[in-house]
């Protein structure tokens, strides 16, 4: 018998038992099976379903409870979605067709020396994401992943990520393990001139984040990568990923919401990250795959409390962080 973190939510049972049913079906199938699979699905994880639900009424206050509903199921069948792509490009190599949108500035940016931080959300699909970015542009791109919750998943995660490396030689993963040490490393590489892509919509539980407003709402953000941004004070551009149809995704970028050079607060840099996050979530809210914590609220009893002592923790770790780089970068 599995054991209970394998078989769960979370483990791998699930993705191996999905990638059989893809390797015996037709694609049509598979599509046709995704809504009454996820409609099971989206009943039986009430934690998630939850968590969905709530940041949907803080995205569209106005919905109706069954709107609302019926919105948290269409974003479950969207992530199912996604996740077969995923699977039918990684193992059955399915090809993807990309397609870019409002691309010039950011094109013109890469082609300058010096660091570029990419902002990105948990929509789309992350790694089928990073891989066509890679292949599209010449410069190496250093992209950040938190590790899977179970070890199952996460073997099975990086066997996939590391086959994704060998195929794109400007693809490089660096997995969130200790925030402080990588927050180094990842500082170190964008003042050497790489290019690093971060998730800047939600954090680990248990991690540093901090509560900005933006028109009337209350946005829950990590704060590693504003901090990252505060510290490196490279150009920081959005990067936004959606599914168009089967196996083709958009990538939509933006002018840069900090140019870089001037010092800034992260309080700051997050409020500027909201002008074109914000925007994009409220527009395709059903491929907003948050499923741990709400992160947008009309009021802050609505979202989780910051932990006080990770917010002083992150403080220092802050200042702590801007000597050290700025002590190596002399």
């Amino acid at each position: 018998m599995p054991q209970p973190d394998t078989i769960g939510l979370y483990g791998d049972f699930w993705t191996r038992f999905l990638l059989m049913l893809l390797r015996l079906f037709p694609a049509w199938f598979c599509v046709a099976a995704t809504w009454p699979l996820a409609i099971i699905f989206y009943c039986l994880a009430a934690p998630q379903r939850r968590v969905v639900m709530a940041n949907l009424r803080g995205l569209r206050p106005k919905s109706s409870g069954f709107a609302l509903w019926w919105g948290g199921c269409r974003v479950f069948a969207q992530f199912a979605l996604t996740y077969m792509d995923r699977l039918w490009s990684q193992h059955l190599r399915k090809p993807i067709c990309p397609q870019f949108r409002d691309r010039d500035e950011l094109i013109e940016q890469l082609a300058k020396p010096g660091g570029v931080l990419l902002f990105t959300t948990h929509s789309g699909n992350y790694d089928i994401g990073a891989e066509l970015f890679a292949q599209a542009f010449t410069r190496p791109i250093h992209v950040v992943r938190i590790p899977e919750r179970t070890k199952g998943l996460q073997q099975f995660r990086a066997a996939e990520l590391s086959a994704s490396e060998s195929r794109n030689s400007n693809l490089r993963i660096h997995y969130v393990r200790d925030e402080w040490s990588l927050g180094l490393e990842l500082c170190r590489l964008l003042e050497s001139g790489e290019v690093v892509a971060v998730q800047g919509d939600r954090g680990v539980p248990g991690s540093a984040q901090t509560v900005i407003e933006h028109e009337g709402m209350l946005f829950r953000l990590p704060r590693g990568p504003l901090i990252l941004a505060a510290i490196s004070k490279v150009p920081c551009y959005a990067v936004f990923i959606t599914r168009a149809a089967r196996c083709a995704y958009e990538f939509r970028s933006a002018p840069a919401f900090y140019k870089g050079g001037a010092a800034c607060t992260d309080e700051d840099i997050g409020r500027a990250w909201l002008t074109q996050m914000a925007p994009f979530v409220r527009e395709h809210w059903d491929q907003w795959y948050i499923f741990d914590e709400p992160v947008v609220g009309a009021f802050e009893a609505e979202l989780p409390a910051c932990d006080s002592r990770l917010q002083t923790g992150a403080t220092d770790s802050f200042a702590r962080a801007r000597n050290v780089f700025e002590a190596s970068s002399r």
